[in-house]
């Protein structure tokens, strides 16, 4: 059974910008994709637009798998699959198994921000959300 873990309002903050960068980075890797296909289908793929894409990829790689281990360790995961899956993420980001990876690990985050009463949106939780938080 899993041990309840207790956030101060700093580790609020730490989850709530963690939950807003990995949201970003599945936006990311959507668009990425998304290029790939035009690219791929509007343009021949020819070498420059294969660079580009591969290079945006890699790029996208390690910040998918950057963002979701700072959003586990945020969350202060103790279970070995949540820091695994964070580098999985990062590994995997080019197919959906990374995404669903992504999209566990903010689940998680967004039960803890909820439960301290921030409201959260698709994509995290406001700044503006966060500022007012910090000024209770």
């Amino acid at each position: 059974m899993a041990t309840q873990v207790e956030y101060s309002n700093e580790d609020i903050i730490r989850i709530a910008k963690a939950q807003r960068n990995v949201m970003g980075a599945v936006c990311a890797i959507l668009l990425i994709n998304i290029a790939f296909f035009m690219f791929a289908q509007f343009l021949g793929g020819g070498p420059f637009s294969v660079v580009v894409v591969a290079t945006l990829f890699l790029l996208e790689m390690f910040t998918a798998g950057f963002y979701t281990f700072r959003l586990a360790k945020a969350l202060r995961s103790q279970d070995v699959a949540a820091w695994i899956g964070a580098v999985l993420a990062g590994l995997l980001a080019l197919t959906f198994v990374g995404l669903v990876v992504m999209a566990m690990e903010s689940s998680r985050a967004t039960k803890v921000l909820k439960a301290r009463g921030l409201k959260v949106s698709v994509m995290g939780v406001s700044q503006q959300d966060i500022d007012i938080f910090l000024s209770k």
